[in-house]
């Protein structure tokens, strides 16, 4: 009866680290990725604005944020563009894609489209004046 209930212990441990990794996946990663990308500190260590105003975006330019993760970038791009622009915030992961849309609304943004990128395909339902990638190249094969 022990070795059953050891037994027991053990499949179901190893069906939820299986779960984790194959189901989960994108659930676990976005939780870990908005906590990590929208810290205090690496906020204030991006220097966002400045950024921003190096690329020289105009009102009614169109954006692709390619890796958008969070949204942190995308969102202050959709301020810039203005209501006339748009922006494409572009990933694979589609919990990080439903999390910029909830941010989005609750932040009375309307420019913002989120885009499931393929592996290989950014999948832009259009040509862009800027395609913006940051903290991303190193998960590009």
């Amino acid at each position: 009866m022990k070795k059953l209930i050891i037994l027991t212990i053990i499949s179901i441990s190893a069906l939820l680290t299986i779960l984790c990794f194959t189901v989960f996946k994108d659930f676990i990663k976005a939780k870990f990725y908005i906590q990590h990308m929208e810290t205090d500190d690496r906020v204030g260590d991006m220097n966002i604005d400045r950024i921003i105003a190096a690329l020289e975006i105009q009102p009614g330019d169109s954006i692709a944020d390619i890796g958008a993760g969070s949204g942190l970038f995308s969102r202050k791009f959709a301020s810039a563009v203005t209501q006339s622009g748009k922006v494409y915030a572009v990933d694979i992961n589609t919990e990080l894609l439903e999390h910029i849309d909830r941010t989005s609304i609750k932040s009375g943004i309307n420019n913002i489209h989120t885009v499931l990128a393929g592996e290989k395909d950014p999948k832009l339902p259009e040509k862009v004046n800027l395609i913006f990638l940051c903290d991303v190249l190193h998960y590009i094969d």
